[in-house]
């Protein structure tokens, strides 16, 4: 079992449905246009993001990895950012529970593998930063938001810019057009110093970064 297959098992009803379809559209005779639309369109009609969302609470619910009440994971709160609303966790408090309401992830038809892909690079790129994955729930607003568990980053400030682009050339990154830096296998943005920790013990934190694999590049 790869790694990645590993952190997706708790929803492994739900991608061996896209790979059943993805399977069946690897058959011997060329498929026909029908087939190609159900592959490219698993939702019945025109893709949207509401859709997606709905089938992600569905399928969460339905394999056992939907959280109803969540007032045990919600301590103090933390801050918030354009996808996470960040809490202290109340049980463990060296870690932070987020919600991620998928605002950016849930926006284009990868945007779940995407999603689930960035999470996975999050851990290779910056180990002592892993997410785990806790299942779905509702956020404070009422979103669908997948929560996540990471340790809490003890930082003295925000890092500087030149800090930040100093690291990614020290980690073999180039930077490419529109401001991605690049490594071959991933993208990242959204690294700007509000989502980059100095950390007490004078590494780097990268708390909020968007990876991009080449997957979905």
């Amino acid at each position: 079992m790869t790694e990645e297959q590993k952190k997706k098992h708790d929803f492994a009803p739900f991608w061996e449905e896209q790979e059943r379809l993805r399977l069946y559209l690897k058959q011997s005779k060329p498929p026909t246009p029908q087939q190609v639309k159900a592959q490219k369109d698993p939702f019945g009609t025109n893709w949207s993001r509401e859709k997606l969302i709905s089938a992600l609470e569905n399928e969460a619910k339905k394999n056992g990895v939907w959280i109803e009440d969540t007032s045990n994971l919600r301590g103090e709160d933390v801050g918030e950012g354009g996808e996470n609303k960040v809490y202290q966790n109340p049980s463990e408090p060296a870690t932070v529970i987020k919600f991620n309401r998928m605002t950016y992830s849930a926006d284009s038809e990868a945007g779940i593998d995407a999603l689930f892909d960035g999470l996975i690079a999050q851990g290779e790129l910056f180990p002592a930063l892993e997410y785990e994955v806790l299942g779905f729930a509702h956020d404070v607003y009422g979103n669908v938001a997948i929560i996540l568990r990471q340790q809490y980053v003890t930082a003295e400030r925000y890092a500087t810019e030149e800090e930040i682009n100093s690291w990614f050339q020290n980690n073999q990154f180039i930077k490419e057009r529109f401001g991605f830096w690049s490594n071959g296998k991933y993208k990242i943005h959204d690294y700007k110093p509000a989502n980059v920790m100095m950390a007490n013990n004078g590494i780097l934190a990268f708390i909020d970064p968007i990876i991009v694999s080449r997957a979905h590049q």
